[in-house]
């Protein structure tokens, strides 16, 4: 593992090698965000508190002449947080992978767009979008994209990003669920092993 390199496809750049650091428990199981869904309580955890929380449906809600809430049919992002998120994605299912994606990385990103002539969300890779700030301390974020065989590091105002942060002990972003439970998690997997 530690000769591992673009030149050895012995390793699969989906383990996480080069990319996170080292993803080795204590007990000697490797631990990624994926592989962690391997390990039971893990899975149903993430699967149960996601989708109870998409399946609650986020409404765009208007106060009318009377002082009463109700829900606003008409607003631009009512169809999208609530329906169908894109063109692609239900609602339920961009709102489960988001929280999935806060709760195993401490964040969760959606990016906002306009296109097709309505709103739209996006899910963003977590391990590849990251909060920045520019010189005179606007926040903006960094997200990774690939076009063709290239990655493209691109930029994106703050307002068309929906961040949904996890457990965090500053500004920066949410803690890393499997960095924090990796050897925990990485023993009980040796044991079943």
């Amino acid at each position: 593992v530690r000769n591992a390199s673009l030149e050895n496809p012995g390793v699969s750049l989906a383990d996480g090698i080069g990319w996170g650091g080292d993803t080795s428990a204590s007990s000697g199981v490797r631990i990624t965000h994926r592989s962690s869904l391997r390990y039971a309580p893990v899975w149903q955890a993430l699967s149960i508190i996601s989708g109870d929380v998409a399946s609650v449906g986020l409404h765009v809600y208007r106060t009318d002449d009377e002082g009463d809430r109700e829900i606003d049919h008409n607003h631009r992002a009512e169809f999208a947080t609530n329906r169908r998120a894109n063109n692609e994605t239900s609602a339920f299912t961009f709102w489960r992978r988001l929280v999935m994606h806060a709760l195993l990385w401490g964040n969760g990103y959606g990016y906002i767009t306009d296109a097709g002539g309505r709103m739209q969300l996006l899910n963003l890779l977590p391990d590849r979008t990251e909060a920045k700030r520019d010189e005179e301390g606007e926040l903006f974020y960094v997200t990774e994209v690939n076009i063709g065989r290239e990655s493209l590091a691109v930029p994106i105002p703050s307002d068309r990003i929906f961040h949904l942060q996890g457990v965090s002990i500053d500004n920066k972003g949410g803690c890393d669920l499997v960095d924090a439970a990796r050897d925990s998690w990485g023993l009980s997997l040796a044991a079943e092993g």
